[in-house]
């Protein structure tokens, strides 16, 4: 996928643009919502990447993925304890992704 391979290369404004396309044509896309966090958070963008991980979480909340970026963007917002909670809900649902307790560390 391009947004995964421009995420990958650091080119977040570039994966924002082709993820703002997507939700355009699906805006129930819960991963492009995640991923769209993702890109916003790196960009320093926290609130608008808080909004898109809170859509995520609400469109697949069985998707251990969606609180892993939910935490991220969390931790960036300095909401430690919020961040705590979304990666331990990440880690029920996924309890063998080591991304995830990477993620708990670091928090």
């Amino acid at each position: 996928m391009r947004v995964q391979l421009l995420i990958d290369q650091k080119r977040y404004a570039m994966a924002q643009h082709d993820l703002e396309s997507l939700l355009i044509i699906n805006p129930n896309d819960f991963m492009a919502h995640a991923l769209m966090a993702h890109c916003l958070s790196e960009q320093k963008q926290i609130q608008k990447a808080l909004d898109h991980a809170q859509i995520a979480v609400a469109l697949a909340p069985d998707t251990a993925f969606c609180y892993y970026i939910l935490a991220i963007t969390q931790q960036e917002a300095n909401q430690l304890k919020a961040a705590r909670e979304s990666i331990g809900q990440a880690l029920e649902l996924n309890p063998e992704d080591p991304d995830f307790f990477a993620r708990l560390g670091v928090i």
